[in-house]
């Protein structure tokens, strides 16, 4: 048995916006959808600058020349 999916981002997008404002109404929906435009996605935090050296190299990345200020990040 096949299975397609037809995915359309436009009309996912036209059905959210729909239901947004039927359930806060047109003002409240164009303040949150405007408000969320404005802010932007943001930057996710870096979980890296907590690994010690040895993780650090595990994963790819530079080992941290300062371990004491390694050893500081791991406790905070």
């Amino acid at each position: 048995m096949t299975y397609s999916l037809s995915h359309s981002a436009q009309k996912e997008l036209k059905f959210e916006i729909t239901y947004l404002v039927a359930k806060f109404g047109r003002r409240r929906a164009l303040f949150a959808i405007l408000m969320t435009y404005w802010r932007g996605k943001g930057r996710p935090p870096d979980a890296a600058y907590r690994l010690n050296n040895h993780l650090l190299k595990d994963v790819g990345l530079p080992e941290a020349t300062d371990t004491t200020q390694n050893s500081w990040r791991l406790r905070a």
